[in-house]
């Protein structure tokens, strides 16, 4: 696997990812407006939430032992089968937690709207939305890049048709629901590739958990779980602040922000954890790691200029194109996320290597004092500067975010230097 091979079909994938999405946005920005922008904006971080504690956050992990057990079929299968256990156990529990607690989430979430049907048929699908990390985690350990973009790239069109249909028919619910529904799909697309390998067994998919391999898992997901969990609460609190200090449309504004910058830069990420995840995780010298990232800054880096400055320039055309006149007002927030969104990526780069490596405690370290930072900024933001103030603090919280990691990796940021730079060095 080299990264002009994986970008290729990871860009393939990302493109029409990316189409779809904004097609989906496009249609949800014209029929429900900001306000179930909003809503939609609450209900993913909720369903997210869930989705961690159903499947222990380990698809880093299980991308990463892949990689390293693929030619040991012992251990791979050990490994597969322990995955398959967690995550039919974590999904069983998470349909469980949330059969009972809907009545609550929609009291909190939606001021008592009865979206009843929602979060049942949620709940009853847990197990296939859960089970796509273990589609896309082999297939992505394993090398499979073009088998993975293929079946990503199936799950997004049909996504797109669907999820179309539904957001036109029911409105609200349709697409509520619809968030869930990719996660479906690509592990049913994922299934049929799986069952056509030559390279897969069916014993390998045995309900059968080793203590120790799970242990592994556990560790690495317990760092992506802390994460994500902060990270969906920070979103949560920030939304409510906005409806607070603003409206509720105001929230669907901010929240729709957000929502066009993962829609691009799935692009560059998902390119970074197919290629990195496992290409890091392989290394061992010193000097192949050093020049691998800086190989990653060169190429992530200038890209992201060029993508940030593009769409900067044509925020008008992507408002017009993209959303609906509701949202014209978002132009002046365009600024402030494209200088976060560089910065976050530049620091991302480096999370992919305390991924690769195992370095929990210094993943915590950047990513929750990123998060307690936006959230201050925000509030702060909203309190003296309004919705512009909110996304200014994502600016300035992504900034410290970045040099926090160049803090924590000062020495290899040194390597680094020493290994551009003319001798003698600077």
């Amino acid at each position: 696997m080299n990264f002009y091979k994986t970008s290729l079909y990871s860009g393939i994938f990302s493109i029409i990812n990316l189409v779809t999405g904004l097609v989906i946005t496009k249609i949800t920005a014209q029929i429900l407006g900001p306000v179930g922008t909003a809503y939609i904006g609450k209900f993913a971080n909720v369903s997210g939430m869930i989705m961690v504690l159903a499947t222990a956050s380990i698809s880093v992990g299980l991308v990463k032992y892949i990689a390293e057990y693929k030619k040991k079929p012992e251990q791979l299968q050990k490994l597969i089968n322990t995955a398959v256990g967690m995550v039919v156990s974590g999904s069983f529990l998470g349909s469980l937690l949330i059969l009972g607690s809907y009545p609550f989430l929609l009291k909190w979430i939606f001021n008592g709207v009865n979206f009843s049907a929602v979060f049942i048929l949620f709940g009853c699908s847990l197990i296939l939305i859960s089970s796509q990390i273990l589609v896309t985690g082999i297939l992505n350990g394993l090398g499979e890049v073009k088998k993975l973009a293929i079946v990503n790239s199936v799950a997004a069109l049909l996504n797109m048709v669907f999820t179309s249909y539904s957001v036109y028919h029911f409105k609200l619910s349709g697409a509520l629901f619809s968030n869930s529904l990719y996660g479906i799909l690509v592990t049913m697309t994922g299934i049929i590739v799986l069952r056509n390998s030559n390279y897969l067994k069916r014993e390998w998919f045995r309900f059968h958990i080793d203590q120790g391999i799970a242990l592994k898992l556990i560790r690495y997901g317990l760092f992506a779980a802390i994460t994500s969990l902060s990270w969906m609460t920070t979103m949560l609190l920030i939304r409510e602040q906005v409806e607070t200090h603003l409206d509720t449309s105001s929230a669907g504004l901010w929240q729709a922000m957000f929502s066009l910058s993962e829609r691009y830069l799935s692009v560059i990420s998902n390119i970074m954890l197919v290629y990195f995840i496992p290409k890091l995780s392989e290394l061992k010298a010193s000097d192949e790691l050093i020049y691998e990232m800086r190989k990653a800054f060169q190429r992530i880096g200038l890209a992201m200029v060029f993508i940030c400055l593009s769409i900067w320039l044509c925020r008008n055309l992507i408002i017009w194109l993209f959303l609906a006149e509701s949202f014209k007002p978002m132009e002046k927030l365009f600024a402030y996320q494209m200088i976060g969104d560089f910065f976050k990526t530049c620091g991302g780069l480096m999370a992919m290597l305390i991924a690769s490596k195992a370095m929990f405690r210094t993943g915590l370290k950047a990513d929750l004092s990123f998060h307690l930072l936006l959230l201050v900024f925000s509030i702060l933001g909203l309190k003296y500067f309004g919705l512009q103030g909110a996304t200014a603090a994502y600016a300035l919280a992504c900034i410290l975010y970045f040099f926090i990691y160049i803090y924590l990796f000062r020495h290899l940021v040194v390597l680094i230097k020493k290994s551009v730079l003319p001798k003698p060095w600077f």
